[in-house]
């Protein structure tokens, strides 16, 4: 059962209100005179205008059943949810949220007008069949009224405040947590390492450094430090920062940002990232790989042409920021400046905030033997910030 199918069935046990009405018939539309379609208007602008704190539903083909479950009767045919929305949007002073859907229920197909929380009032531009411009129709328990002055006065104050109190969200990233974050811009180099082919390669020596019993060698030492390398230096890795400048929390919030990889512009997450080579393995507490599911607040997505990056950075306080833990990793295929568009999200918007984040990208190339995979490798730990971490605590602990 679907999250709607269960909601509905919820539904099916209260009764009509400001939030809920029940249809045992489909509402007349296609073909019919504007007095008898300004019922299906009138009904979706009062739900709309309605003093609620949870979104409204129109149940059609359901009968209702007072301290009882309703009984569900069936729609025999149903509106098309476009052309629903061209009716009623063409009439109204502000777009109305709203959507018509069929939905299986008790082995038969019910209508569902599904009326969002929005801002308010919502009146008609010009008289329509028995409803008048400029009225405000708002629904009070199971019926329809008119609202009264001060009602959409208030309205207008609610919609004011509402407003003022919303999460304002800023985008930026930064390769690292102990550096200042480059905001929306950051100028990088990448390279291309042509390293010897596996088979080329030596099997690492036990006699190159000394195991105790409790170690076995890595033999593919080399080649794991190849891979590891390589893919290292194809991309700079950012952590995401979304701080929250507004005055009320924001909930969910989440990062979506989407690449044509025909632009050369490439995007990865840490499930591509080889582990960093060791010459020898603990027989006693290594972990085969796969056995532990890591868990990711980046990750990307990827088909044929395009590529989504996706950040999740949970709830910000007003005034706060959050940072991803793992990083989003970029790089190009050949040098140039990449500009793509970051949507940021939470609960609390009625639209996504959108950032222009800018990537100036130098691509190099260069042959790399053993040691200077080694010098590689050696050079991306001391930067680490796991590294430097554990610096860190050391000297607390001094």
């Amino acid at each position: 059962m679907t999250d709607l199918e269960q909601l509905i069935e919820q539904l099916l046990y209260e009764e009509e209100g400001t939030s809920l009405d029940f249809k045992r018939e489909q509402y007349p539309f296609a073909g019919e005179t504007p007095d008898v379609k300004s019922e299906l208007l009138k009904d979706i602008l009062a739900f709309a205008n309605s003093w609620r704190r949870s979104d409204a539903y129109i149940l059609i083909g359901v009968s209702e059943v007072p301290g009882s479950r309703s009984q569900v009767v069936g729609a025999t045919d149903h509106l098309d949810d476009a052309n629903l929305q061209q009716f009623v949007n063409s009439k109204t002073q502000r777009p109305v949220t709203f959507s018509y859907r069929a939905v299986r229920c008790d082995s038969k197909e019910i209508g569902v007008v599904h009326i969002a929380c929005q801002e308010r009032p919502i009146f008609l531009k010009k008289d329509y069949g028995r409803l008048l411009k400029d009225v405000v129709y708002v629904r009070r328990g199971s019926s329809t009224d008119r609202a009264l002055p001060d009602e959409i006065a208030k309205m207008g104050r609610e919609q004011l405040a509402i407003a003022e109190l919303v999460p304002d969200l800023t985008l930026a990233i930064a390769s690292s947590r102990y550096e200042t974050p480059e905001g929306l811009y950051a100028r990088f180099s990448v390279r291309r390492l042509n390293t010897p082919q596996p088979e080329d390669l030596p099997n690492y020596r036990k006699e190159d450094r000394p195991f105790s019993d409790f170690e076995r060698v890595n033999y593919d030492y080399y080649r794991d430090l190849a891979r590891y390398v390589a893919v290292a230096e194809r991309t700079k890795g950012f952590h995401v920062i979304v701080n929250n400048i507004g005055r009320a929390v924001a909930n969910d919030v989440r990062m979506e940002c989407e690449v044509d990889l025909g632009t050369g512009l490439l995007l990865s997450d840490s499930s591509v990232f080889p582990r960093y080579p060791r010459t020898g393995h603990s027989m006693l507490t290594e972990i085969p790989r796969g056995v532990v599911e890591v868990s990711r607040d980046v990750w990307v997505q990827r088909w044929d042409d395009r590529a989504v990056a996706h950040a999740d950075l949970g709830k910000i306080q007003a005034g706060s920021e959050a940072w991803t833990s793992n990083r989003l990793f970029v790089g190009a295929k050949h040098t140039g400046q990449y500009t793509v568009t970051a949507r940021v999200f939470c609960d609390e918007l009625s639209e996504p905030i959108e950032h222009a984040v800018a990537f100036d990208i130098e691509v190099g190339e260069e042959d790399a033997d053993i040691a200077r995979l080694e010098e590689l490798a050696e050079e991306r730990a001391r930067s680490s910030d796991e590294v430097r971490e554990y610096l860190a605590s050391l000297e607390d602990e001094s």
